[in-house]
């Protein structure tokens, strides 16, 4: 259940197709970079359409951003061994947006881990055995911070990366 959740509340934020000559990703689909992911199979799809306003509810297309995003970050993060799902969610989302090592550095320096950038067996049982709820505050802080200092070179994300980390936030208020 949590990786289908998880990759809603990402789709949620990635949007659908986007070539924003201002995104350092350049040309995305669903978040995917084509600079960054240049062999996603999704590609050769969306090269078929002229229009790409007509890739909505292309199935083959849906799955394949299904199984990339399970493949690529869910399984390497490690996410379906997390214990809490919502933290499992959460670090899967903002593995997406800022990177798996960035991401996991965050969790590691949180729970006092050597700050490798791999998830690895400390780390998992460091997390599992963590006070969800101040390392979900934590989370957040760590990823505003980010944000803002990101921010200074494209302040036009700025308020939707904001408005991304406080989502889990108010998600996580909502819960408790």
């Amino acid at each position: 259940m949590g990786f289908k959740r998880g990759l809603s509340k990402v789709l949620e934020h990635e949007g659908w197709y986007s070539n924003d000559i201002r995104d350092n990703g350049g040309e995305t689909f669903r978040g995917i970079s084509r600079k960054w992911f240049p062999k996603w199979s999704g590609w050769v799809i969306i090269d078929t359409y002229d229009n790409k306003e007509h890739l909505h509810n292309n199935k083959e297309l849906e799955e394949a951003v299904e199984s990339f995003y399970y493949a690529f970050f869910w399984v390497k993060i490690k996410a379906h061994e997390v214990e809490d799902e919502f933290i499992a969610e959460m670090i899967f989302n903002f593995s997406v947006n800022i990177g798996k090592r960035a991401t996991v550095k965050k969790i590691q320096r949180i729970l006092k881990v050597k700050p490798d950038g791999l998830i690895g067996n400390k780390t998992l049982a460091a997390l599992n055995s963590s006070n969800s709820a101040e390392f979900i505050y934590h989370f957040i802080l760590e990823i505003v911070e980010f944000y803002v200092q990101l921010g200074k070179d494209q302040p036009h994300y700025l308020r939707g990366w904001l408005n991304r980390a406080l989502s889990f936030y108010y998600d996580y208020e909502r819960l408790t």
